[in-house]
């Protein structure tokens, strides 16, 4: 390996900040003179090797060190790092609105899923999805409405597929947008560019040959 630790490691971890780096670099090996390697049961925890010499590191609050690492930042939000076999993390530092330092953070009821928040350096930003998505917290992506557990896909785009019609298309009152139902379930599409959905022919055509919407 290019980096050991004997067992003393994991007891030194919450030693005080200036005692810690000293044991680390008593019970830690560096093979390699540079490089940064994750922490035994520390997901946020990882030990840079500096011209040969150990020194243990902490991910800002909320972010964990990433277990395939290999170049750039070494952290990253919990959704991108796999945390097996080391499963402890700092307790968290909430500041405002914000639960940890860093992090993205689903927001809003069911029937509100296209916000989420921010949360960079202890401070909040409100962010919103494109219209008619939703913010999955299970991924830090806007998904599709049906596709996120928490969020009401009908009462947030306000629209209800028909029982009998459970893969069908619906006008939305706006030209240039439709619902589309899915195993029974609505998302909001909208049509190119200077095209409008026809309600006669169920699909996006040039938006002068549908009436109304020129």
């Amino acid at each position: 390996p290019r980096f050991a630790c004997d067992s003393g490691m994991k007891t030194t971890w919450f030693v005080a900040a200036a005692l810690l780096l000293f044991a680390v670099s008593c019970l830690c090996q560096c093979a390699d003179r540079n490089g940064k390697y994750p922490v035994a049961g520390q997901c946020d925890a990882y030990v840079e090797c500096l011209d040969g010499i150990p020194y243990q590191r902490t991910c800002p609050d909320g972010l964990l060190f990433k277990d395939n690492y290999k170049r750039g930042y070494p952290c990253g939000y919990p959704q991108e790092v796999n945390c097996e076999g080391r499963a402890a993390i700092q307790s968290p530092q909430p500041t405002g609105d914000c639960p940890r330092k860093f992090g993205l953070f689903a927001i809003g009821a069911p029937n509100d899923c296209g916000t989420f928040m921010n949360c960079a350096h202890g401070r909040s930003y409100i962010q919103i999805c494109p219209e008619g998505l939703a913010f999955n917290q299970d991924t830090l992506e806007c998904d599709w409405p049906d596709l996120v557990p928490t969020c009401d896909a009908e009462a947030f785009l306000g629209f209800r597929c028909p029982d009998n019609l459970p893969e069908s298309r619906h006008a939305s009152g706006q030209c240039d947008k439709y619902f589309v139902c899915l195993n029974g379930r609505p998302r909001l599409l909208r049509c190119p560019s200077k095209e409008a959905f026809n309600p006669e022919t169920w699909s996006c055509e040039d938006a002068k040959n549908v009436r109304n919407c020129f």
